[in-house]
């Protein structure tokens, strides 16, 4: 019994640990800057993850996912070779995108050999992941106490972690960073979360308690994005289940949030000082230009024009930061380049709405298709799948699927 009980701790860990790497790695960017220390935690990160490969003997699996990554690193040296022509490469920079494709291979591979050789039982998984989540969040509590109250310990955070962007609850503008440095990474982590403690099976208490820190956290980073997709995925969710699954479990989710809603309510009408906030005031132009972004599309729009086939190459620029993961693509590939990511996109979204049909028992399934809309959604105002911090799940997520289908996980 001792020896099943350490291996599933041993088990948990090896993922639990990288997701602490992920969110928590200090960051001395008061001493190396910025750009030094997220390459200290990626070394950090992919290492671990090597360690693990070789210790417990991974394999490299040859599927259809794989596959896109190669296409995807061909399609990286095709921007360099692009962007080597036109001049536009100053520094080594540009190849940090082959080094990011390269991450998220090993992410990938990773976890379907973690799901397919460790841990084969789907209930093992949910529980597995379910405890690494109510970890992060309890982590997180003290973290987001320190920095929303402006308590003394945010002095120590500031020397860890870039929090320029950071703000307090007394200065009625509430954009929290927590350790992501941008307040919209930790609203759509919050927002990943979110979900999937919604959709996965908690006690109703539980669930209660860490949905409700999730939607303050969500508020106070004053994420438009963020608050908009979880709205909107919370209500599909709901509406999925009671068109295919209505049911007790239907009932209970509405009860929910009901019961959220009310204690936000509660909590807001008797702190409603607190909770007043500059930045979420309703402002039409804010909404209609997208937070400034759309002057930057435009700015940009007849270059990407003039090479629309082949596009610019990768060019990197502390000026270049278009807000949009597909303009990035677009910018750097092309029309080319940028179908290449749409087929993988949609690829992944009927593997994932495919899977869940075939099996609605299983809510990391239902997660999955979540995810999905999430990630893509989000990517019209982000560069998301730049922040392994969130582009982690999106790799786990996708090797469950692909596990699943090729082990056959028993329940």
């Amino acid at each position: 019994m001792g020896q099943i009980k350490q291996s599933s701790k041993i088990e948990m860990n090896n993922l639990l640990v990288p997701l602490l790497i992920l969110v928590f790695f200090p960051f001395p960017s008061k001493y190396v800057g910025y750009s030094i220390s997220l390459y200290i935690c990626d070394i950090v990160f992919i290492g671990y993850l090597l360690f693990i490969f070789v210790k417990k003997k991974y394999v490299v699996t040859i599927n259809n996912t794989t596959r896109f990554f190669l296409v995807f690193l061909g399609l990286n040296c095709f921007g360099i070779l692009i962007a080597l022509l036109k001049g536009n490469i100053s520094s080594l920079r540009p190849f940090s995108e082959v080094l990011r494709t390269f991450e998220w291979m090993i992410i990938y591979l990773f976890c379907i050999n973690y799901f397919k050789k460790d841990i084969k039982s789907i209930t093992k998984i949910n529980s597995i992941v379910n405890k690494c989540v109510a970890i992060l969040l309890l982590l997180l509590i003290p973290f987001i106490t320190i920095e929303l109250f402006d308590l003394s310990g945010k002095a120590i955070f500031r020397s860890l972690y870039e929090m320029n962007k950071s703000g307090n609850i007394y200065q009625n503008y509430n954009r929290i960073v927590g350790p992501f440095r941008n307040p919209n990474f930790l609203g759509i982590w919050m927002t990943i979360i979110l979900l999937y403690v919604f959709t996965q099976p908690y006690k109703w208490k539980t669930k209660i308690l860490f949905s409700l820190e999730c939607i303050g956290v969500i508020y106070f980073t004053g994420s438009r994005t963020a608050i908009l997709i979880s709205l909107i995925m919370l209500g599909l969710v709901l509406l999925s289940q009671g068109i295919l699954d209505f049911g007790k479990g239907v009932l209970k989710k509405v009860l929910g949030v009901v019961v959220i809603a009310a204690v936000a309510y509660f909590v807001v009408q008797k702190q409603i000082d607190l909770f007043y906030s500059v930045r979420l005031r309703l402002d039409l132009n804010e909404l209609q230009n997208l937070g400034g972004r759309t002057s930057i599309w435009e700015e940009y729009s007849n270059i990407m024009k003039e090479n629309l086939l082949l596009g610019n190459g990768i060019v990197k620029s502390d000026d270049l930061v278009l807000d949009n993961m597909y303009l990035l693509y677009l910018y750097y590939y092309g029309i080319f380049g940028l179908l290449l990511y749409f087929l993988f996109f949609i690829r992944n979204i009927f593997k994932s709405v495919g899977a869940y049909l075939r099996n609605r028992k299983n809510a990391m399934l239902l997660y999955a298709v979540v995810l999905q809309g999430i990630i893509l959604v989000s990517g019209f105002t982000m560069q998301i799948l730049d922040a392994l911090q969130l582009s982690f799940w999106y790799w786990l997520i996708l090797a469950y699927i692909d596990s699943s289908e090729e082990n056959k996980m028993t329940s």
